[in-house]
């Protein structure tokens, strides 16, 4: 098991997924908890421009059923599964702790 803090957890997603099918499962912006099967680093749909998201406050995915880019708040991250790890976000008092440990 190891743990992450907010500032680590983009790579330490990154490293665990690689370029693999992942589900991350997140609350939105509107309060609904919703589970995306994603990939992340897909540049085939792009259609030019610049992604001007905030990098440490945001993941940008790939969502493989409604085929388009999605950007997931870290803050909001409840777990990410992929290949028998999981990510999961537990909040203390003084911020978001972000658990890694191999699935049972």
């Amino acid at each position: 098991m190891k743990l992450y803090t907010e500032t680590l957890v983009t790579s330490a997603i990154k490293n665990m997924v690689g370029h693999k099918i992942f589900k991350a499962m997140f609350v939105k912006r509107n309060g609904e908890v919703r589970e995306m099967n994603c990939r992340l680093e897909v540049k085939k749909h792009l259609k030019g421009g610049k992604n001007v998201n905030n990098k440490d406050r945001y993941l940008t995915v790939y969502d493989l059923k409604s085929k388009g880019y999605r950007n997931i708040n870290l803050n909001t991250i409840i777990e990410i599964r992929c290949g028998g790890n999981i990510i999961k976000r537990f909040t203390g008092n003084t911020g978001n702790i972000y658990v890694l440990a191999k699935e049972k």
